[in-house]
């Protein structure tokens, strides 16, 4: 799933009075039915169009189908979130006896326009409800592009797994993407962050004889348990990394297997790691991800993965940035190891009031960084 292209976070609006934040109040038809807030910008042809034109996203998903024909042909297949209905379009044309494509947002009404016009409207129903209000037979096959900025941000993966349980035949029942993992690294200076030092600076020292530090509670720092502070703090940015952005050390990984995973597990995940051999100054942490598709019945046969790294082809998810307060900071050598190792924790739990996540980083360095994936920040910096 991607982020809108205007560079605006998902979340909640958010207003400031008194130096107090204000939370404004869902819509009574979120309110009744639990809608993610960020479900109609599906429904906006630009967003379906920047995710359709990500050429290494739509071309994994088209490889991994296509090579795994036996999969789809003469089976059912549910497409969770179809958008404009590529992937349901897509199993059609690998030989899907029937495809599903659901899609809550007004966009199901583009993608049965597109079904028609392409011949398949006998394989392919578009059905215009949440996958969990839907009374449908068991299916072979679940296809989804849930992914969002930081994997997890929109909330997407919880709506697969539910409809994995729901729907998919527990006996030779194939999900894809099949597997998936969150990277976590520390980032050497890649250009970005003095940007924002210097832009931002005003608010954290004096200049011209004026204290400006009182302005520091309007900037979109997030500190621990999404509250506003003067320290302990990190800025989000999601932007491509490109050189001279380094990952100085193999990046810690969390694994998630969508076959087995129960849907809590996606709802509030950590895991700690120590980053060795770190010799360069870091500037903060960088996130992204990747996804595999498990080949189908052929022996031998290579996976299909789409990857989003510093190192991979860019993506329109880019990958999220995550910079501390203070530029530049040495880790220190660890008196018993003779090695600059740096420790972390990271954390991750579900936001119930946006399509979010809070996002939590503690290390070895005393920084205790928080924020809401729906706070990041774009960049155009490519």
């Amino acid at each position: 799933m991607s982020e809108v292209p205007n560079g605006r976070g998902r979340g909640r609006g958010r207003g400031y009075k008194s130096g107090k934040k204000k939370h404004f109040k869902k819509p009574r038809h979120e309110e009744e039915e639990g809608i993610v807030p960020c479900i109609e910008n599906y429904a906006d042809a630009r967003v379906q169009a920047l995710m359709i034109g990500d050429r290494h996203r739509t071309s994994a998903y088209y490889n991994a189908v296509m090579e795994n024909k036996e999969l789809f042909e003469g089976k059912v297949v549910m497409d969770v979130g179809a958008g404009q209905g590529i992937l349901s379009l897509f199993a059609a044309k690998a030989g899907a006896k029937k495809v599903y494509a659901i899609e809550r947002s007004s966009m199901a009404q583009v993608a049965k326009a597109l079904v028609k016009e392409n011949g398949f409207e006998d394989v392919v129903e578009v059905c215009n409800k949440d996958v969990d209000n839907v009374d449908l037979p068991p299916v072979d096959v679940i296809i989804s592009e849930w992914m969002g900025v930081g994997l997890v941000h929109e909330r997407m993966l919880e709506v697969v797994l539910r409809a994995r349980d729901k729907f998919l035949k527990k006996e030779g029942g194939t999900i894809f993407p099949t597997t998936a993992n969150l990277y976590v690294a520390p980032l050497v200076d890649d250009g970005a962050e003095s940007e924002l030092y210097a832009a931002h600076t005003w608010a954290t020292r004096e200049h011209y004889g004026i204290d400006w530090s009182v302005a520091q509670k309007w900037l979109p720092y997030r500190g621990p348990h999404d509250g506003i502070t003067n320290d302990g703090i990190g800025w989000p940015l999601q932007r491509i990394l490109a050189p001279p952005s380094r990952v100085p050390t193999p990046p810690a990984v969390f694994e998630f297997d969508l076959r087995t995973m129960p849907v809590s597990r996606c709802c509030d995940f950590r895991f700690q790691h120590t980053f060795k051999n770190v010799t360069d100054p870091i500037c903060g942490y960088v996130l992204w991800f990747d996804v595999t598709f498990k080949n189908g019945l052929t022996e031998g046969k290579p996976d299909v993965i789409l990857p989003t790294g510093p190192c991979d082809p860019p993506t329109h998810w880019r990958q999220l940035a995550w910079y501390f307060p203070k530029p530049q900071v040495e880790v220190p050598v660890n008196e018993e190891t003779k090695e600059r190792s740096l420790g972390m924790t990271f954390s991750a739990m579900i936001n119930p009031r946006t399509a979010g996540y809070f996002f939590h980083i503690q290390d070895t360095l005393d920084n205790d960084m928080s924020m809401d994936s729906a706070d990041f920040l774009w960049n155009e910096c490519r």
